[in-house]
């Protein structure tokens, strides 16, 4: 049976069935790992429990990051036919935060791989999660730069005139809400936020839920097999589903409708536009009145913010940005190694 190519942290287990049968005959079929590369480390274990099915286990420690391709096989235990293979791929990152920013770049930085750090850039206002907490700033006409009392926070994300956070109560939003996009309803172990135009996503143990303004679905969430990350944008939303994409909502600008990627490691919804990150590169799609899709040269991407009508990415020259530059946008000032970035309504920071 077709298997979902998968990821997985440093410190999380892994854990999949594999399944075949044989449409020529009644024989027993044997399950094994014919090949990987790279070679599979200690910890791995594959387990043939008969009647054609197996189960994948694997917990990856520190030192196991890499982008693994495996292939199974089905043979007939009398030894009669051919095997039947199936390649999949397994990527492993080393995200201890799971603040998006890998632990060599954090370290290299001179930040703690064990804190979450973070900017967030919403409309007209910024918000930052350092070791002291979260701090906001700009513009405050609906109290979206007033931050509450807060327990621990791991995670900050600036909406357009909304903020939300999470902490150790859980995800507590503040600012404009027009739309009730700053009434957290109720949730299960949230892990992630994102605040976006006047509605609001989490990801937490029941996958991804949102609420807010849904003038355009963009709160109606689509069936996700494998929800590992969520991005809301002015009036749509994305998620990383397994080693794949996922878009809904929007006004048919073309920024649900995700190409073909390669293992995307990120997504970022922007107003009208999405961009994600693949295994070596950028690819963004929507509206391109501005270029903001038109995806320059880059080395070795890291992470991508798409904002309102431009986007920016972090790559081992440090940032670049593209798109709109009415306002200077784009034009990135000097920076000493840079570990993140966010691209906000017509301006950026990070």
């Amino acid at each position: 049976e077709p298997i979902d190519d998968q990821s997985v942290a440093v410190g999380e287990t892994l854990s999949f069935e594999v399944t075949a049968t044989d449409a020529d005959g009644p024989a027993p079929l044997v399950l094994t790992i014919s090949e990987a590369t790279p070679s599979l480390p200690e910890g791995v274990s594959f387990v043939d429990d008969g009647e054609g099915t197996g189960t994948f286990t694997w917990t990856p420690v520190a030192g196991d990051e890499a982008f693994y391709s495996v292939t199974f096989a089905a043979t007939e235990a009398d030894g009669a036919g051919q095997a039947t293979e199936q390649s999949i791929h397994i990527r492993v990152i080393l995200d201890s935060d799971g603040d998006g920013i890998s632990d060599p770049i954090e370290a290299s930085n001179g930040a703690d791989p064990f804190y979450r750090y973070a900017v967030s850039t919403g409309k007209d206002h910024t918000c930052a999660l350092d070791d002291t907490g979260v701090k906001c700033w700009g513009r405050d006409d609906y109290g979206q730069t007033n931050v509450p009392a807060l327990s621990n926070p791991v995670a900050v994300s600036a909406g357009r005139d909304h903020t939300c956070a999470l902490d150790d109560a859980g995800v507590t939003c503040w600012g404009r809400n027009q739309y009730s996009q700053t009434d957290v309803p109720t949730l299960s172990n949230p892990i992630a936020v994102s605040a976006g135009g006047e509605s609001t996503c989490v990801l937490d143990d029941n996958g991804v839920m949102c609420w807010g303004h849904n003038n355009n679905g963009q709160t109606t969430v689509p069936a996700l097999s494998n929800p590992l990350a969520v991005s809301t944008g002015g009036d749509h939303a994305c998620a990383l589903n397994g080693t794949d994409a996922v878009c809904w909502g929007g006004t048919g600008l073309g920024q649900t409708d995700v190409p073909a990627l390669s293992n995307p490691g990120a997504v970022s919804a922007g107003n009208d536009h999405t961009c994600a990150l693949n295994d070596t590169d950028v690819k963004c799609w929507g509206w391109n009145e501005y270029g903001g899709t038109n995806v320059p040269a880059l080395s070795n991407p890291v992470a991508v913010s798409a904002g309102y009508d431009h986007s920016c990415a972090l790559d081992v020259t440090g940032v670049v940005c593209w798109g709109r530059n009415i306002y200077g946008q784009t034009v990135v000032p000097a920076m000493s190694n840079p570990a993140a970035v966010s691209s906000g309504y017509a301006f950026a920071c990070a």
